[in-house]
């Protein structure tokens, strides 16, 4: 009784998900402008393409002024510090 209760759980957690996507994300998707995800997806990438380029200026247009980088050793440098 008990590994049936289970399965049934199990089942509801992973069907659950597929219900929570509205319509509204694929309307959005469709009409052009960029999604919360694509942004995010392009701020990544700016940022990543920084790193690899040591380009300053996508850490004062992406990263807030409070932030502080946390390295291994401690505190890194922060947007302040870029």
């Amino acid at each position: 009784m008990m590994c049936r209760i289970l399965w049934v759980v199990v089942l509801c957690l992973c069907v659950t998900p597929a219900f929570c996507q509205n319509a509204t994300s694929a309307v959005r998707a469709n009409s052009g402008t960029p999604t919360d995800s694509d942004t995010l997806r392009q701020i990544e990438a700016d940022h990543l393409h920084s790193e690899m380029t040591t380009d300053s200026s996508v850490y004062e247009r992406v990263l807030a002024d409070d932030y502080v980088n946390l390295n291994p050793r401690g505190l890194g440098p922060g947007n302040q510090d870029s």
